[in-house]
């Protein structure tokens, strides 16, 4: 679990569209919100927002591992990222 991608899905969330948090929590999908470069990482990865359904809270964070995965910051159970999940927000 990670607290700073906690904090910062928790300030996301208040930005985001009525829509997107809508199709966040009734269809499952994850809201692509740029790519990010940490300290001590060697590019850009993807981040997402998405509705975990276990702790009922936004979470935020990017694809682990071959599976892309992701997991909640703030309960830490693994969700999957599938291509047709995932979307850019309306502009």
């Amino acid at each position: 679990m990670n607290p700073d991608f906690a904090k910062e899905a928790d300030e996301a969330a208040k930005n985001i569209a009525f829509r997107d948090g809508l199709k966040m929590v009734l269809v499952a999908k994850k809201l692509y919100i740029g790519h990010e470069k940490r300290e001590g990482w060697s590019g850009k990865l993807p981040f997402y927002l998405f509705f975990c359904f276990s702790c009922g809270k936004i979470a935020k964070d990017y694809p682990h591992g071959y599976t892309n995965y992701l997991l909640c910051p703030h309960c830490g159970i693994r969700d999957k990222l599938k291509p047709r999940d995932a979307y850019r927000p309306a502009e």
